[in-house]
């Protein structure tokens, strides 16, 4: 198996399907970072987002978003705080199912100036 096989193989496995996630670029969201976002699938863990930084930051998708796994400086953390909080019925949607990547997109609130 080729190494982009071993990738996707590895994604699945451990819950995630390459082909599902979905590219949030800045310029689309004012965000200082890409956040990818994907469906449940096959995943054991709850709704979260993952931020494209220095390192992989994992951040969950609730009232209160919580840093599962990286960190980030803190003016960067509030400010997607901020726009998960303001996208969280948009982000549960999707990861739900009930939207696919290009829906999710037209219903996400963009970050202007650090405010939403």
């Amino acid at each position: 198996m080729d190494l982009f096989g071993n990738v996707c193989k590895e994604l699945s496995e451990s819950g995630y399907d390459l082909f599902e996630m979905t590219n949030l670029f800045p310029r689309n969201t004012k965000l200082p970072y890409t956040i990818w976002i994907s469906p449940k699938g096959k995943a054991k863990h709850g709704p979260r987002v993952k931020v494209d930084a220095e390192q992989e930051v994992v951040i969950s998708v609730e009232d209160d978003p919580k840093v599962l796994h990286g960190e980030l400086k803190s003016r960067d953390l509030e400010q997607i705080k901020q726009w998960i909080i303001a996208n969280k019925t948009a982000l549960l949607r999707h990861w739900n199912g009930e939207t696919d990547g290009s829906e999710v997109v037209k219903e996400l609130t963009e970050m202007f100036d650090g405010n939403v």
